[in-house]
């Protein structure tokens, strides 16, 4: 068995037609063929929050990509200054909670690109100076991203 699954590599995968972008530090199986996946703090974690919900996303990610079940899924924060280990359980809810977030952060571009008068456009000249581009897949289709 392959013990180290990933290490520093860039992921982009699509849930629910949004497309999410992610760098793992470290993915690995553990004895019980669990999924370890590391996170490197070098600072201190001080938005358990947003901490979790990073975890989760990284546990949506095995799960959707490599179709593991929730309960075969541990994220880790390991604390490079401080040695700190936390292991987490990532739950079904945690999932919907970074669907949630996606799915908001969507609306919010959406309607602040129609508003601002930046209505997705094909004209590859005009998608590849907006600041919208990221997060517009028709933009970076006409610009043949």
């Amino acid at each position: 068995m392959t013990l180290c699954l990933e290490h520093e590599q860039y992921h982009e995968f699509d849930v629910d037609g949004e497309t999410i972008a992610l760098r793992i530090d470290l993915a690995c199986w553990d004895g019980d063929n669990r999924l370890l996946i590391l996170d490197w703090k070098t600072g201190s974690w001080e938005n358990e929050l947003s901490g979790r919900a990073q975890l989760a996303t990284y546990s949506l990610w095995a799960h959707s990509c490599l179709g593991l079940p929730v309960d075969r899924i541990i994220p880790v924060v390991v604390g490079l200054e401080s040695g700190n280990v936390s292991r987490f359980r990532a739950t079904e809810q945690d999932l919907q909670y970074v669907l949630d977030i996606v799915h908001a952060d969507r609306a919010l571009v959406d309607k602040y690109s129609v508003e601002a008068g930046f209505p997705p456009s094909s004209d590859p000249a005009r998608c590849s100076a907006c600041g919208f581009l990221e997060n517009c897949a028709e933009g970076r289709d006409s610009v043949g991203l």
